[in-house]
């Protein structure tokens, strides 16, 4: 047997995505059995195939001394010989020691891929922001503009410095994940949170609540009245950061390959040099004052830009949304319409009060979007079924029906409310579950979410045109009369099912022969 970890990086011509990396076991067919060669893979890290890298010999093709010859090529039961050329050019590039890249050099690319990462997509609603605060700095003393370009570039560091400890735990072991660059966009729970937050800054800029924090907002009827301060500056400097993150931009891909390995000290170097680049245009700002002069006066133009943002948010929201994990998608646009309304709520209070919000109307706000978040992921996402369910057919129906079976059948649809009620309430529930065991009753999911003849033909037969409708089909014996289905109709309880079940009977064991009986007598 073979087990290999093989660490690979995709690349175009103007970008690379971040490295990865595989663990390939090789287990090789024997004499008796030549079929029994099997070729799988799991997750890995490109760091373990980093510290120990095994040279390819281009004779061979292979890392050690087993010749290349015609070899059994497995995908899934399916199993194949395919020929491997035998001429002289190698099946893999050798890759015997490349030519080691700088320190320096790296460096210099990852200050140059920072500095490009202001002009990505990701960034442009916090980009455009930080130019409306430039807007704000005019007039004010240098020392002044200075200090908060300092806070934003603090943010912004403060976050590259979190990635690269995350990178450093990893490459010395301490780290289940390589938390690299864009990776936390892998987790759904992340980019829900940041879809909410994304989403609070648009109904923010497009005037349903203002932010209470300086320099955030910064308009009132057209006028400036809120000086951007320390706090703004420093989330803006780590949300704009956080946004970039999904943007691999030239240079970066073999920057933050080269840091897999690496000592602690070089991975935060390569990390600062990214951000450097990054705050480079706030720093140059800060030392250069007079360049704000260029930007025009605040006014009443700051409002139709700080909107037009709001717009530009949204789009982010959307952007996240395509790469949210699909069972998701309900319950975080549900979380999204609280946060909407506790947006709402705290805005009517600011605008009665002259923007002074109580506690309390915080408090409020804060358990709606509590609620309405819970209710959502609780009734909305993805469930985990804690009873084995089949999916309903007629002739699966009849197959366990003619075995002895008694037949729970549950007739839902996504687009059922009380249907997800009663699961949730009634169906889905531990004493239910230890019913359904004990009694050996065979669990059939009807799925009418997409429409579904068959269904429908037998909700009309149990007299019914509409759902939720859970039906129990007691098993019977060959010499038996079949007995009437026991149905629940609408919104149920749990006991009721319990009492259907204790109805219905448990199931009879029967053999083949007598299953072949019951076919033939036409129990359905």
């Amino acid at each position: 047997m073979t087990d290999r970890v093989v660490g690979y990086q995709t690349c175009t011509l103007t970008a690379c995505d971040p490295p990865a990396g595989v663990r390939l076991t090789i287990v090789l067919p024997t004499d008796d059995d030549p079929a029994s060669g099997t070729i799988s893979f799991a997750e890995a890290r490109y760091a373990d195939a980093a510290l120990s890298p095994t040279a390819i010999d281009a004779a061979t093709g292979s890392g050690g001394d087993r010749k290349v010859g015609k070899t059994p090529f497995v995908s899934g039961q399916h199993t194949t010989d395919r020929s491997v050329p035998t001429h002289n050019e190698p099946l893999v590039t050798p890759s015997s020691d490349p030519p080691a890249t700088s320190l320096p050099l790296v460096l210099l690319m990852g200050l140059a891929g920072g500095l490009i990462l202001n002009l990505m997509p990701c960034v442009l609603p916090v980009l455009g922001l930080k130019l409306m605060s430039f807007a704000q700095q005019s007039g004010r003393r240098r020392q002044e503009i200075f200090a908060l370009n300092l806070w934003y570039c603090a943010g912004l560091y403060a976050v590259f410095f979190v990635l690269a400890t995350a990178s450093v735990a990893a490459n010395i072991g301490l780290g289940s994940e390589n938390l690299a660059w864009g990776e936390q966009f892998t987790s759904s729970r992340f980019n829900i949170v940041m879809a909410a937050i994304v989403f609070a800054f648009a109904l923010s800029f497009l005037g349903v609540w203002e932010l209470p924090i300086p320099g955030f907002i910064g308009e009132s009827a057209g006028r400036v009245h809120s000086q951007e301060g320390p706090l703004g500056s420093f989330l803006k400097g780590a949300l704009s950061t956080v946004l970039a993150t999904p943007c691999s931009g030239p240079f970066l891909g073999p920057v933050f390959g080269f840091t897999l390995g690496q000592s602690t000290g070089i991975t935060y170097a390569v990390f600062a040099a990214i951000a450097t680049g990054m705050a480079l245009p706030y720093l140059v700002v800060g030392m250069l004052p007079g360049l704000v002069k260029f930007l025009p006066k605040p006014g009443a133009w700051m409002e139709t830009l700080k909107e037009v943002l709001g717009f530009v948010m949204l789009g982010t929201v959307v952007f996240l949304f395509t790469f949210l994990n699909h069972d998701f998608f309900v319950p975080t646009f549900a979380l999204l319409i609280g946060i909407w309304a506790a947006c709402w709520w705290v805005g009517r209070s600011q605008a009665a009060r002259r923007g002074d919000v109580g506690f309390g109307r915080w408090v409020q706000a804060g358990a709606i979007v509590a609620a309405v978040g819970s209710l959502a992921f609780a009734f909305l996402g993805p469930v985990t079924s804690i009873i084995p369910w089949q999916t309903y057919s007629r002739a699966r129906l009849t197959e366990l029906r003619t075995g002895g079976a008694t037949v729970m059948i549950d007739f839902s649809a996504d687009w059922c409310a009380t249907c997800k009620l009663n699961l949730a309430t009634a169906i889905e529930t531990n004493r239910v579950k230890a019913a359904v065991e004990a009694n050996g009753v065979v669990p059939l999911l009807a799925d009418w979410t997409e429409g579904s003849s068959e269904i429908k033909a037998m909700l009309e037969s149990l007299q019914s045109k509409s759902i939720p409708v859970l039906a129990f089909f007691p098993g019977v014996m060959p010499d038996e009369k079949p007995r009437d289905p026991i149905v629940l109709r609408d919104l149920i309880t749990e006991s009721q099912v319990l009492e259907a079940i204790r109805q219905a009977g448990p199931s009879r064991t029967i053999g083949p022969e007598v299953r072949a009986a019951s076919a033939a007598r036409g129990i359905q």
